[in-house]
């Protein structure tokens, strides 16, 4: 129908709703499920950033060396499941 409206909705965490934690929870599990790391994302991200720019950011950080596309697609499909 052309009555019908969709509406989709984009957050930053703390925007609209707040998590409690669950993001940083989330990947801080993949991390450690993939690499036996448990990641801690709010030492190497900020406030605003994108889920991938949060991952690379940290990937980064914690194993000193930029992600292979192949890794880095894994390692987000794992933080989404934990999501």
């Amino acid at each position: 129908m052309a009555d019908d409206h969709i509406a989709v909705l984009f957050d930053i965490d703390g925007t609209l709703i707040i998590t409690g934690g669950a993001g940083a929870a989330s990947w801080r599990l993949a991390f450690d499920e993939l690499y036996d790391i448990p990641a801690d994302i709010g030492k190497f991200t900020d406030t605003g950033m994108t889920d991938p720019d949060v991952g690379r950011k940290t990937f980064e950080a914690v194993m000193h060396r930029a992600p292979e596309r192949k890794e880095f697609t894994r390692l987000l499909e794992r933080r989404l499941y934990y999501l």
